[in-house]
């Protein structure tokens, strides 16, 4: 029993070894994607991007002092980006509450705004512009 327990515990290890090599994501897959968010060159504050691919692939993360992350894995392709914001804070009633995108961003299917993952980490920037 000793032989076929050495080289089954050899591969495991050898596993365990090269899996860090590869990244989170498998091959095609975004392991990260990360990147400043702008509406008309300038930062947007907080918030959360959503990507959403054609395929059906989507996923989100937090906006915060401008920059975005969001873990993988995920496909990589062409995904649709459209931001949704915080809840606004109370404001007097009858009031509409501000809110510094206009509606079209808050839509995938408006916003207008593409960006492409490819396999590994993602640094991209995420742009809005009028």
């Amino acid at each position: 029993m000793t032989r076929s327990r050495r080289p089954r515990a050899l591969a495991a290890a050898l596993l365990l070894l090269l899996a860090p090599l590869g990244g989170c994501g498998g091959p095609g897959e975004a392991d990260a994607v990360a990147g400043p968010v702008t509406y008309n060159g300038k930062p947007v504050a907080d918030g959360v991007l959503n990507l959403r691919s054609s395929g059906g692939a989507s996923s989100s993360g937090p906006v915060e002092a401008g920059r975005f992350r969001i873990a993988g894995p995920l496909p990589s392709g062409d995904y649709q980006a459209y931001l949704t914001p915080l809840p606004p804070e109370p404001h007097a009633p009858g009031k509409p509450a501000p809110s510094p995108l206009p509606p079209r961003f808050r839509d995938p299917t408006t916003s207008g705004v593409v960006v492409t993952l490819r396999s590994g980490r993602n640094e991209l920037p995420v742009a809005f512009k009028d």
